[in-house]
């Protein structure tokens, strides 16, 4: 029997962002995935063209509900839509009894804040309190842990805080970016580590980079990958996404073209191949007091 994880958030027609990005990247990984849209939207958002709604939480209900049916291995939290919904979604994981990996969606530098303030009360204090995983961008890990990231022991201090909640992983994802590089930091279990990858330029913003991240994190887990390898080859192979990005002249992550690049490498289970071939650097990082 296949191994079966669950996608809990928004999909676009057109483009690779949240439920588009995710899917691709589990199921080139061998996984059957179930899929379930918080919002349905042409695009993303801010996007030409962009319409749509939220998915009405009857209807929500319904989708998560069949959840609780399913056999499942893990299910992944990402855009949950207005406080409505995001209701909906809290009260069905509370009856589930798989890991919960959540990408915790509230914003970004440097636009700020893109959820209801209702929406970021319940991440915080009700569904981080849930889950395995975390995977915060620098904006969210500050929100959540209200600890300013400017170095290295910030963003450990700030990892352990978000662990305090619950999580027995913390990744926080573009910590610092500059013409050079973009780093990363993971915490588990008192051991922390710096992940550095040559910092991809391009004249637009491209989106779908977190989604695609924490797909593939949690596949790399459930393939037993130890997670500091786990989180250095998936955020490489999101470094490649956006390289073909940039090639295509597209505004969201290409994941499979990525994945494909790197197909035999992940079948065979060769992981350093795939981090020597983006230049990564790792550094472990005194989680002391």
């Amino acid at each position: 029997m296949s191994t079966r994880i669950a996608i809990i958030e928004s999909h676009v027609v057109d483009g690779n962002v949240g439920n588009r990005a995710a899917q691709p990247v589990l199921e080139l990984l061998g996984f059957d995935v179930l899929v379930i849209p918080t919002v349905l939207y042409t695009c993303r958002v801010g996007a030409p063209g962009f319409a749509g709604q939220e998915t009405s939480p009857e209807l929500l209900k319904d989708l998560t509900g069949y959840l609780t049916k399913c056999d499942l291995q893990a299910t992944v939290i990402g855009y949950l839509g207005g406080a409505s919904g995001a209701g909906v979604v809290l009260d069905t994981l509370g009856k589930l009894s798989c890991p919960l990996v959540v990408d915790p969606v509230m914003g970004d530098y440097p636009g700020g804040l893109y959820v209801p303030r209702g929406v970021t009360d319940k991440i915080i204090h009700e569904l981080i309190p849930l889950a395995k995983v975390v995977t915060p961008n620098k904006f969210e890990a500050e929100l959540i842990s209200d600890i300013s990231i400017s170095c290295d022991s910030d963003a450990i201090a700030a990892a352990k805080k978000i662990a305090s909640l619950g999580p027995e992983i913390v990744v926080i994802t573009s910590c610092h970016q500059d013409s050079t590089w973009a780093v990363n930091y993971v915490y588990s279990r008192d051991r922390g580590e710096l992940q550095k990858f040559p910092y991809i330029e391009s004249t637009r913003t491209i989106y779908g980079t977190g989604d695609m991240f924490t797909a593939l994190l949690t596949g790399l887990l459930l393939k037993d990958v130890d997670v500091f390898l786990a989180s250095a080859v998936a955020a490489a192979l999101v470094s490649e996404a956006l390289k073909f990005s940039i090639k295509t002249n597209r505004d969201t992550v290409q994941p499979v073209l990525a994945l494909n690049k790197f197909r035999s490498y992940l079948q065979t289970g060769q992981y350093q191949a795939i981090m020597k071939s983006t230049n990564c650097i790792r550094r472990m990082i005194s989680c002391e007091p």
